[in-house]
């Protein structure tokens, strides 16, 4: 469930008051030659240290041209780059050279569509990169993976969904194959921010212009992955989204207007409190359907404003302090285009529009921001120092102070490089030669004061900082000194340093507990302290701490001299499962030895029964019933308590069926419970021997062994005999009628015969058939006939005479005697 932002942060949601927005003022004004704007930027494109509109601008269905348009002679130039699609252009600092390249898709002679990247160097574009791609809808340019170089993030179209890809910056190029990162539904829109502020950008997913409007998705950037989850964001579509800190708590907030099926436009503030964007702030303002907003402060008072543009008209909604609001209107006329630049260097936002003026094109107009209040800018940090990391480098710094703007709401630029004032690794938007600005915006380390860059290769580097206040403008006073433009950074409006990273630092292992106060370092040397979880720690030669998680502490001495003064502090908690030892089982009572997993300063061993055992590392005790076993260690201070059981396994394995007899050919299931495992002996007679229930067809009477191995590793025996009965079997009746049916008198379970003879008599006592062959009698038997003829029907009589391997006498049917009925 939503919930409407109150307490401290809550607006009092009035009545909007329409009001003339009296400090953004229309002063100058010229008409375009080009026509249909798609997309214009005022920035400084030539390192110039003055902003030039940039314009993208229609020459056909599908291409269009940059041309560049000055306030100060208000001349219109062409800047001589490819012909462009109608893809809208980035344009980026992507090589780290503090020059502005452009991005964007380019046209050959067969048609053919290119990404292509126009490097500056030295004023002038030269294609650095150019791959053909196909279905691109949008394209974004963002560090993803926190090294340094921007990437270009592609959101390509197929038939159902979107997916967003990223071309890596490899410093030395781009990849040419882009690797796939997140897929969206149709309609999807993509906003970049810090979400949960661990310096990677993360991706806030709305939709727009849907028929059916989702709940928009947060994708949270780690290090290897990407977690994506609901917001509790309202379910509807939502317009262009402005971001800004608007609750000045140092973290990013957007503002948006938003609609549900069937519903009126709402429009919104979205606080970052929680993760979610759980908390919002209705904004009453029924007349606009926002499709564009800026967020910065537009009066000077230190409090984020908003600029919002809708089809007909623009306004300023001013934050006020007495927890509400009121609305400036900018102008009543419809802007295709606005950008904002401090063009007048007063620490004010000034802004250009586009506006297409009934049939005779499109003029471009200067508004001046006339805001009576001054507004200095911030001034740069008087501390900042660098640290080497486990992972790269951390470099921290002071709040800056502001004539109006709160400490947590200002913003910094940084730029990282090898030697002095280069930007080989990390690129600011500002120029670094002359402090001013390339481009409006909040600083690349948005609200933090803090820069932590990975990976960085062992050399020594330098760095500047620059705040930017929440009027997002840098203006240095003239003749400025001191604080302003320290003078080790060449008057240059910055901090700056330089930092070294070693081919490896002093590392020290610090075991403890939570609670403990643990002391690091030595009254010898001044140093400086830092947390990669709780930042700077301050400057003393030892630092005292309570030990409240795990963590890493990095040491510099104040006085720098080489590598050796840096120190790094693993503070690990001693965890106890580290020091489990598992439970014991023994097959029967014995002596047990003891050994401790882990060396510790002190240990005792106890039993629960006999109490005190020992203090060495390593003793024994017997066993004769189950026991359990405690021991308390100390190390380094901290108490480390456990307990494991010694257990005798009484289990074994047994036959449930302990005497067997089947006849001679027959078979039987054998049964064994209590084990795990199961092996039985001899396994000739087995159909399978590693089970607990096998069948058993011996030939002669066995005894069949079972091993039982039990889950605790005990082995027990258990054996049963299987008794053969030496029987077998002769019909009374037989049917020699051709019919196929019982026609041979047959002998049945005849086997391991040693001698045999088998004699049939007729009544007076004649032989009628005499055989020593008892396989025969076993397959073909006795066919009726008696010298060739058929026998008469009638009484006949047998008699058998043999043995069998073992010695037993033959028999059948339990006589060596009998008599069969002859029938037709």
């Amino acid at each position: 469930m939503k919930k409407l932002l109150t307490l401290f942060y809550a607006l009092i949601l009035l009545q909007p008051q329409f009001t003339s927005a009296q400090n953004m003022q229309k002063v100058d004004s010229a008409q375009l030659s080009v026509e249909t704007i798609i997309n214009s930027h005022w920035l400084d494109i030539d390192n110039n240290a003055e902003h030039e509109l940039i314009l993208q601008s229609n020459i056909g269905a599908d291409s269009t041209i940059i041309t560049t348009f000055n306030w100060e002679n208000l001349s219109e130039d062409s800047l001589t780059t490819p012909i462009f699609t109608a893809f809208p252009i980035g344009i980026e600092d992507l090589d780290n050279n503090n020059q502005l390249d452009i991005i964007g898709f380019t046209r050959d002679n067969s048609n053919q569509i290119y990404l292509s990247v126009l490097s500056q160097i030295d004023g002038q574009f030269e294609i650095g990169f150019q791959e053909q791609f196909e279905g691109v809808q949008q394209l974004y340019i963002q560090d993803w993976n926190k090294d340094g170089l921007k990437d270009i993030l592609l959101l390509k179209n197929s038939a159902d969904s979107l997916e967003l890809s990223i071309l890596k910056n490899s410093g030395n190029g781009f990849n040419s194959e882009p690797e796939s990162l997140i897929t969206l539904s149709k309609h999807s829109q993509i906003n970049f921010l810090d979400i949960n502020q661990n310096g990677r950008m993360d991706i806030l997913v709305t939709s727009n212009e849907s028929n059916v409007p989702i709940t928009p998705l947060i994708y949270s950037n780690h290090i290897d992955s990407i977690d994506v989850k609901e917001s509790k964001l309202p379910q509807a579509n939502y317009n262009s989204i402005g971001l800004g800190d608007y609750n000045h708590d140092g973290k990013l907030d957007f503002f948006s207007t938003y609609k549900s099926n069937n519903d009126d436009a709402q429009h919104a503030v979205f606080i970052n409190d929680s993760i979610d964007f759980e908390n919002y702030i209705l904004i009453d303002s029924p007349a606009f359907e926002v499709e564009k907003s800026f967020l910065a402060d537009f009066n000077a008072d230190g409090l984020t404003d908003i600029f919002i543009m809708d089809s007909t008209k623009s306004a300023i909604i001013y934050q006020k302090e007495e927890e509400a609001y009121e609305f400036g209107i900018v102008s009543d006329s419809m802007m295709l285009h606005f950008n904002f630049y401090d063009q007048n260097r007063d620490g004010k936002l000034d802004m250009s529009s586009i506006s297409e003026v009934d049939s005779t094109g499109n003029f471009i107009y200067y508004w001046e921001n006339k805001t009576l209040e001054e507004n200095s800018p911030p001034y740069v940090p008087s501390f900042h120092i660098a640290f080497q990391t486990a992972k790269g480098v951390a470099i921290v710094w002071n709040d800056s102070d502001d004539d109006h703007t709160a400490a947590d709401n200002i913003t910094y630029d940084v730029f990282l490089g090898k030697n002095s004032f280069n930007t080989d690794f990390l690129a600011p938007n500002f120029d670094i030669n002359n402090s001013s600005r390339l481009k409006t915006m909040r600083g690349n380390n948005y609200y933090g004061n803090e820069l932590k860059f990975d990976s960085l290769p062992a050399g020594t580097y330098s760095y500047g900082i620059q705040p930017i206040d929440n009027s997002l403008v840098v203006a240095i006073p003239e003749g400025s000194s001191g604080d302003f433009c320290p003078v080790e950074c060449g008057g240059r409006y910055i901090a700056c340093g330089e930092f070294e990273i070693c081919e490896s630092i002093t590392e020290n292992l610090m075991n403890t507990c939570i609670g403990k106060t643990i002391t690091l370092g030595d009254s010898s040397v001044m140093r400086y302290w830092y947390s990669e979880q709780k930042g700077f720690l301050g400057t003393s030669d030892t630092l005292t701490l309570e030990v409240s998680m795990g963590e890493i502490i990095y040491a510099r001495d104040v006085d720098y001299v080489d590598c050796g003064s840096y120190q790094s502090y693993k503070i690990q908690i001693i965890d106890e499962s580290d020091f489990k030892i598992e439970d014991i089982v023994i097959c029967e009572a014995e002596e047990v030895a003891l050994n401790f997993p882990q060396q510790v300063d002190s240990l005792k061993w106890f039993s629960a029964t006999s109490g005190f055992i020992s203090n060495k590392f390593s003793t024994s005790i017997f066993i004769e019933k189950n026991e359990l076993i405690s021991f308390e260690a100390y190390l380094n201070g901290c108490l480390i308590e456990g307990q494991f059981s010694i257990n005798i396994d009484n289990s074994k394995v047994e036959i449930t069926n302990n005497t067997v007899e089947i006849k001679r050919g027959g078979s039987v299931q054998l049964n064994a419970i209590g084990a795990a495992e199961y092996e039985w002996n001899p396994s000739q007679a087995l159909g399978q021997n590693n089970i607990s229930n096998p069948v058993a067809s011996p030939q002669v009477t066995t005894k069949f062994t079972v091993k039982g191995v039990s889950a605790l590793g005990c082995v027990t025996y258990d054996s049963v005999e299987v008794k053969v009965l030496q029987e077998a079997f002769i019909p009374e009746l037989f049917t020699p009628n051709g019919d196929s049916k019982n026609d041979n008198l047959r002998i049945y379970g005849l086997v391991d015969v040693a001698q045999f003879e088998f004699i049939i008599y007729d009544r007076e006592g004649n032989i009628v058939f005499k055989t020593n062959n008892h396989e025969m009698m076993n397959t073909s038997g006795w066919d009726g006939s008696k010298a060739g003829s058929k026998a008469e029907a009638g009484i006949y009589f047998w008699q058998v005479r043999g043995s069998y391997s073992d010695g037993a006498p033959i028999q059948l049917n339990g006589n060596q005697k009998g008599k069969v009925l002859l029938s037709k």
